[in-house]
């Protein structure tokens, strides 16, 4: 409750702040040091967060650093994974390359023993012992190598040349390649192989060309 005391105090504080110029300064100087110590506490408060956020900087640089060093070791390792696939793609090539060439040399083989047989029921005669396999020919003065070669006799008593190309599956294609490849040579022409393609007995037929497979 606001009492006379408190109003004579008042009184008497602004007279000697009016009269007192000791006083006055004394005053003055307390509460500047009160704004100061104020604007300190704000500071010290201020840097104190400014800290804070350092710190927590600091902490998602080193989280970042972790993350791009996992990275750097995932992509080493997907590095090396695919050298190590490539590496095995290419040995996968070779064997199927080797085993191309060895599966090509047995159809090569079944085609020379069926040859004979085969041949008969064209009226054509041969002996087993006369037929060549990758035999090399002279075709428009180049030398072309052809799967089978061998010489026989037609029912007429003449020479034939029979040559045949060996694929493992005859399609229209092979049927057309081999008859550009040997169109000028006057031969019996053949392809052999595991499967005929049905559009390839058609090309075969209109080139004058016989398709045999294994399993006849």
């Amino acid at each position: 409750m606001y009492s006379m005391y408190d109003e004579e105090f008042k009184k008497g504080m602004l007279r000697m702040l009016k009269e007192d110029e000791e006083f006055r300064y004394a005053v003055a100087g307390l509460i500047g040091l009160e704004d100061i110590r104020a604007s300190v506490a704000r500071l010290q408060d201020s840097v104190a967060k400014l800290e804070d956020s350092v710190a927590r900087l600091q902490d998602s640089v080193a989280k970042l650093e972790d993350s791009v060093a996992r990275l750097q070791d995932s992509v080493a390792r997907l590095i090396d994974t695919q050298t190590k696939t490539e590496l095995a793609i290419a040995s996968l090539r070779k064997d199927v390359g080797r085993l191309a060439n060895n599966f090509g040399f047995t159809l090569e083989e079944i085609a020379a023993t069926k040859l004979p047989r085969l041949l008969m029921d064209e009226g054509i005669t041969i002996r087993r012992g006369d037929i060549r396999l990758r035999y090399h020919i002279r075709v428009d003065n180049k030398e072309r190598e052809v799967d089978v070669y061998v010489k026989g006799k037609g029912r007429d008593g003449k020479d034939i040349t029979i040559i045949g190309e060996v694929k493992g599956r005859i399609d229209r294609s092979d049927v057309r390649r081999f008859d550009e490849a040997f169109k000028n040579i006057d031969a019996f022409k053949f392809i052999f192989g595991h499967t005929i393609r049905p559009e390839a007995e058609g090309e075969a037929a209109e080139r004058g060309i016989r398709l045999y497979a294994t399993y006849i």
